[in-house]
C-alpha cells in the first residue's frame, strides 16, 4: 500500500479552505451604481514572511544547535522555538527533523542524519522548506477531519478509527526508550502544547476540536506511512478482511519502535 503523502497532505490541508471568497453584496438594491473600482494589497505578516524565507530562496537554513537537556527538554525547547515564528524558527524545525530519526535529503541527493539509529525515514529539505511556510500561514485540520479524509483516500481504512490509532501511537511513543521515536511523539505534543488555541494530546482530547498544524500533520503521515508499510509485509498472509481491521492498530503498535525498514 504505497501512496503519496504529498498528495494526501494538500489534499487534507486544502480542503479546509473556503472555495470562494466572496464579498457582501448590497440585498434589494438591484440599480445601485457601480461603485468605484478600489484596489487592495494584501500585506503578509512577519511570521508568515519568516517561516516561508526558506521557500522562497530555495535553501533550508543549517540546522539550530540541539538545546541541553534530556529528549523530552529538547523537543520541548524545539517546539518552542519553531512556535515563535521568528527568523531561527525554521532552522529549529530544521534541528527537530533531524532529532526525530529523519534523514534530510539535500537538492544533491546528499542525506543529512544525525541519529545513529534513527527510524529508516527521510525527508526532502525542499519538503522542509514548504512545511514551514504551511505552518507559518497557519494551514491545519481537526483531527478528526484528518481521519475522515484519510479514510475517503485510502478505502481500505474508511471503517477504521484513524484520530484514536494515531493518539494511541503517539502515547506509546511518549514512553519509548528509543530516542528517535520519544522525541518525535513528545516534538508532536509540544508543538500543540504551543498552538494557539494549546491543545494537549496526552489528555482528554475531542477530535473533533483539536486542530493539528501542518507540521504534526506531515510527521504523522510520514510515521503512519512507514508503519503500514512495515504492518502490511506482516500480515501479507492474512486473511484481506482481517488485515483490513487490524492494520491502524498494528501501525499504531509499532510506533514506539524505530520503523525497521531500509525504503
Amino acid at each position: 500500500m504505497r501512496y503519496s503523502l504529498s498528495l494526501v497532505l494538500l489534499t487534507v490541508l486544502l480542503v479546509q479552505l473556503p472555495l470562494t471568497a466572496q464579498s457582501p453584496g448590497r440585498a434589494g438594491n438591484k440599480q445601485a451604481q457601480p461603485s468605484r473600482r478600489e484596489t487592495f494589497k494584501l500585506k503578509r505578516s512577519p511570521k508568515s514572511l519568516a517561516m516561508a524565507k526558506a521557500f522562497s530562496e530555495g535553501k533550508l537554513p543549517e540546522p539550530a544547535r540541539l538545546p541541553p537537556g534530556n529528549v523530552d527538554r529538547q523537543a520541548a525547547a524545539l517546539a518552542k522555538a519553531v512556535s515563535l515564528t521568528d527568523e531561527s524558527s525554521t532552522a529549529a524545525l530544521h534541528a527537530a527533523i533531524l532529532a526525530a530519526g529523519f534523514a534530510v535529503r539535500d537538492s544533491d541527493g546528499s542525506l543529512m542524519q544525525t541519529r545513529e539509529r534513527g527510524q529508516g525515514l527521510s525527508l526532502n529539505a525542499w519538503d522542509i522548506a514548504a512545511i514551514a511556510k504551511l505552518y507559518g500561514e497557519d494551514y491545519g485540520v481537526m483531527l478528526s477531519h484528518l481521519g475522515d479524509s484519510f479514510g475517503r483516500t485510502i478505502p481500505e481504512l474508511k471503517d477504521a478509527a484513524f484520530a484514536e490509532a494515531v493518539l494511541e501511537g503517539i502515547r506509546a511513543g511518549v514512553k519509548s526508550t528509543d530516542p528517535s521515536v520519544r522525541f518525535l511523539s513528545r516534538f508532536i505534543v509540544e508543538l500543540g502544547n504551543n498552538g494557539e488555541p494549546a491543545h494537549d494530546l496526552l489528555g482528554n482530547v475531542d477530535t473533533a476540536k483539536t486542530r493539528l498544524n501542518a507540521i504534526q500533520v506531515t510527521l504523522i503521515l510520514n510515521r503512519l506511512a512507514a508503519d503500514f508499510a512495515v504492518a502490511e509485509r506482516n500480515m501479507a498472509r492474512l486473511h484481506h478482511a482481517h488485515a483490513k481491521s487490524s492494520s491502524l492498530e498494528t501501525a499504531a503498535a509499532i510506533w514506539q519502535s524505530p520503523c525497521p525498514t531500509n525504503d
